[in-house]
């Protein structure tokens, strides 16, 4: 029997939609407009858009936070640590098998440069924000009547559930034409 779309093992993670998505033509990218400089008037430096680089020293860092959370976790749960029971680290609700095998993939993507679909990752999340910025000049430059407005709707229940709300969260490009029909 055949799985009906959009059901079920056929859906796609938000990243792993992003990354099967093309990038904007070289004129839109940010990576390649953006470079560091310094100001002309106040000859303060400009940090230009984020490298990979940048991305993938982050990504170690969360993967290095994460898996030191979860051990003092375990050690919290196992009797290894005394912790006072208002501590921080026992109201996290962290499951420290996930947060392992999160810090994993942070490590893996940074380390291969190929970043893991994790909303997580600095480096996946930098793909993410290269497509839509670029794409949305593209529209832009490609619609010069057009009066373009931009906006962002975010799912009431964004604290419970952050990745499906990031997967759901609405972006709508108006037209003056498009509104009048």
């Amino acid at each position: 029997m055949a799985v009906p779309a959009g059901s079920g093992s056929d859906r796609k993670s938000a990243p792993d939609r992003l990354r099967s998505l093309q990038m904007p033509p070289d004129e839109y990218r940010l990576d390649l407009i953006l470079k560091p400089d310094t100001h002309p008037r106040t000859d303060r430096p400009r940090a230009g858009f984020e490298t990979v680089a940048e991305c993938q020293a982050e990504d170690l860092s969360r993967a290095l936070a994460l898996r030191a959370t979860a051990h003092a976790i375990i050690a919290i749960s196992n009797g290894i640590r005394p912790t006072p029971a208002n501590s921080p680290l026992t109201r996290l609700n962290i499951d420290p098998q996930a947060a392992v095998n999160l810090a994993d993939r942070l490590q893996a993507g940074a380390e291969s440069g190929r970043p893991q679909p994790t909303l997580a990752s600095a480096l996946c999340m930098r793909e993410a924000r290269l497509w839509f910025a670029g794409t949305l000049l593209e529209v832009i430059d490609n619609n010069p009547d057009a009066d373009t407005r931009l906006f962002t709707a975010i799912w009431s229940r964004l604290g419970s559930r952050p990745a499906r709300a990031t997967a759901n969260a609405a972006l709508r490009l108006w037209s003056s034409d498009a509104s009048t029909q």
